[in-house]
């Protein structure tokens, strides 16, 4: 009899729904490359589902606010044979779009900042394995001597960690992905649809189909394999258009840090709620 492949529901909710029944909702605020994903699902595989889905529910739609990860790690699991059953959900109340969008940012902004004392300290008592976690590099300074990591003897820490900025290596993992993987367009189909049949100005059309395009949104896991089997010109117009991250000086030099100035700016103005 062929084994039935899952994984354990480790948190209580008391609302579950179908995970295909939930949609992403950040777009390319976050991205992800496929060791994010392997260290996600290597965490539900290991410890299993431990934290419920933040959804924000607007008309029939249920968007995801925290998730985004484990909606990617879903995909793959289904297609290599699990079987997953309705995931645990948290409702989050928001007003209209705008105020989900401002939840979000919350969600993902950090209230405090870790330090690789505060680190150690915390995971003494633990066998931890940092290559299965996502530590944010640019606060935590794993760099001093192994003596110092180890606590003189410490064997907990495997590997050595520093706050030197590395450019990503891209290289062909898989298939090439189809060119309609890497994007979704559903958003702005739908805003370039009214904006043609309104009755205003052509001049006004084309700043609203425009803007309309920002709402397309980059699947840049699969953006970054199809970079890898792209010849050398598309990869260079594909570094201009900073969908991925070859050179940082160029990134910036490109105004691709513009974006996380705008949205730290965002934090800066609006009031906490922590």
């Amino acid at each position: 009899m062929k084994q039935i492949k899952t994984f354990k529901i480790a948190c209580e909710t008391k609302d579950f729904l179908d995970w295909h029944n939930i949609t992403e909702f950040q777009g390319g605020l976050k991205i992800r490359d496929e060791a994010d994903i392997e260290k996600a699902k290597t965490s539900i595989l290991k410890y299993g589902w431990s934290f419920p889905f933040f959804v924000w529910v607007s008309g029939k739609t249920n968007y995801c606010l925290d998730g985004h990860a484990r909606l990617l790690v879903l995909k793959q699991l289904e297609e290599e044979g699990y079987l997953i059953p309705e995931l645990p959900v948290v409702y989050i109340s928001a007003k209209n779009r705008a105020e989900a969008k401002q939840k979000l940012l919350r969600l993902n902004s950090n209230f405090g900042h870790l330090t690789k004392e505060s680190v150690l300290e915390f995971a003494e008592d633990i066998d931890l394995n940092f290559d299965e976690i996502a530590l944010p590099d640019s606060v935590i300074d794993f760099s001093d001597s192994e003596e110092d990591l180890m606590g003189g003897g410490n064997s907990q820490l495997d590997g050595r960690y520093t706050m030197k900025i590395e450019t990503p290596v891209y290289e062909i993992k898989g298939e090439c992905p189809n060119l309609s993987e890497c994007y979704e367009t559903t958003k702005t189909d739908e805003l370039l649809a009214e904006i043609e049949n309104a009755d205003i100005p052509e001049d006004v059309k084309q700043f609203l189909r425009l803007a309309s395009y920002r709402h397309t949104r980059i699947n840049f896991t699969k953006v970054a394999e199809y970079y890898a089997h792209a010849p050398k010109e598309v990869q260079e117009l594909m570094e201009n258009n900073a969908l991925v991250i070859i050179d940082f000086n160029k990134a910036i030099e490109k105004g691709f840090v513009e974006m996380s100035k705008g949205i730290d700016q965002l934090r800066q103005e609006a009031p906490d709620y922590e």
